[in-house]
């Protein structure tokens, strides 16, 4: 799936975001 692929590393570029503001 592709798809969830794409949300993984939307979810991981969150995250990185939230750890260094």
């Amino acid at each position: 799936m592709k798809n969830d692929n794409k949300l993984q590393k939307e979810a991981l570029m969150r995250l990185s975001q939230l750890r260094f503001p």
